[in-house]
């Protein structure tokens, strides 16, 4: 991405959902699919393997985020019984 703009282009909801590493991993694939050069394309079956891995991450990314969420719930509930 040129001058490092990505997350100024990227919709704010995309931001709050996703993870970076996600994101930037995502417009890199994106930018190798527009390569000018049709051989230096991915093909489609490494764009959707890449698809894959991008979604498993983000599934994971997302879990660990609704857990950390629960256990500071949690934590603060207990804050308030005390």
């Amino acid at each position: 991405m040129q001058e490092d703009r990505l997350f100024d282009i990227v919709d704010a909801r995309i931001l709050k959902e996703g993870s970076k590493t996600g994101i930037e991993v995502f417009a890199k694939l994106a930018g190798r699919c527009l390569n000018f050069n049709g051989r230096n394309r991915p093909t489609m079956r490494e764009v959707t393997t890449e698809l894959e891995a991008i979604q498993k991450s983000e599934t994971t990314y997302n879990e660990s985020l609704e857990q950390q969420k629960k256990v500071v719930s949690i934590q603060h509930s207990q804050v308030r019984i005390c």
